[in-house]
């Protein structure tokens, strides 16, 4: 029985170290798909909330950076940081 435990064992322990290697490594965030809700937005940004919100309502914010789905809002968390650095937060866009 010992043996056949030990070879169950061995057969199991590529596929069971590939499987946590895939489960542990970290992945790199995919720039096209880092949303994030107003608040993960504001503390991100700097911004308050609120300042999102009128920054939005106001059509400050480009369509790429902010949208509006269900009564949500939703940032492109990386576009709304370059958005930033470049600038744009005085500007409509």
């Amino acid at each position: 029985m010992d043996n056949l435990i030990d070879q169950l064992a061995e057969a199991l322990k590529p596929t069971v170290t590939k499987a946590l290697t895939e489960i542990l490594r970290p992945e790199a965030p995919d720039p096209n798909h880092d949303i994030g809700n107003i608040h993960r937005a504001s503390e991100v940004s700097g911004y308050s909330v609120s300042t999102l919100y009128i920054k939005k309502h106001n059509g400050e914010l480009p369509k790429d950076v902010a949208w509006k789905r269900g009564g949500r809002l939703f940032f492109n968390i990386t576009k709304l940081v370059e958005w930033i650095k470049a600038g744009n937060d005085d500007q409509e866009k």
